[in-house]
């Protein structure tokens, strides 16, 4: 049992829940997980058919809570090198910041991958 003050709240350094919140609950993580399959096949089928975005949404819902979203790495391009953001300055980030906060860009191109629609966006931004 813990410790509490008279007045019942927790004496100082003292926590009602030394644990903490679990993680997850073991067993509803097991459940979506045995879906994976599934899911995968529906995700499938739907890039595939073009039908059923109901089920799409599903899929990811069930893929999302068994495995966990997706983790999405970021890069910051600057000059056309690659830069660690930890390397950066707070003057260059906060000129980076500054240069992007200027103008609004336009969308890419259909046909025009991300990687040759940023490069051009700088190179516009830099005239």
């Amino acid at each position: 049992m813990s410790e509490r003050n008279p007045d019942g709240t927790f004496k100082q350094g003292v926590s009602g829940n030394p644990r903490g919140r679990p993680r997850s609950l073991p067993k509803v993580v097991k459940a979506w997980r045995e879906h994976t399959d599934e899911a995968i096949e529906t995700v499938l089928r739907v890039m595939r058919t073009g039908e059923d975005k109901d089920a799409l949404a599903a899929a990811k819902e069930c893929l999302n809570r068994g495995w966990g979203q997706a983790k999405i790495p970021v890069h910051l391009m600057r000059d056309g090198d690659e830069d660690e953001v930890a390397e950066l300055s707070d003057a260059e980030l906060e000129e980076i910041v500054r240069g992007e906060d200027d103008e609004a860009e336009e969308e890419p191109e259909a046909e025009e991958s991300l990687a040759d629609w940023s490069r051009r966006n700088a190179e516009e931004r830099d005239e």
